[in-house]
């Protein structure tokens, strides 16, 4: 884990190698705090939405309204084979968590 090895919270670290920027696409993004939206809404770094795969990993999701909300270009992706079933984006368009009413 990074805050382990580096006291810094993933996109803290990030903006410390001097990384964030239009050029980075974040994927998952499930644990950001508000500091870090903010962060990356500055910076213009866009995020890669992969629903299906965060809850088969049962990782969390994405704060996208928050995101979208900053001004945060969001993608929508798959991840890979080992957590996701069948790689249809389609499907990803239709995806809603159980926890959604």
């Amino acid at each position: 884990m990074v805050i382990r090895r580096t006291g810094k919270r993933p996109v803290l670290h990030l903006q410390g190698l001097g990384l964030l920027n239009q050029s980075l696409i974040g994927v998952h993004a499930v644990h950001l705090d508000d500091e870090e939206i903010d962060l990356l809404a500055r910076n213009e770094v866009g995020i890669v939405h992969s629903p299906e795969s965060n809850m088969k990993l049962a990782s969390g999701m994405a704060r996208v309204t928050d995101l979208v909300n900053k001004g945060i270009v969001i993608g929508l992706g798959t991840d890979g084979c080992a957590s996701n079933n069948n790689l249809d984006l389609f499907k990803e368009m239709t995806l809603q968590p159980s926890s959604t009413k």
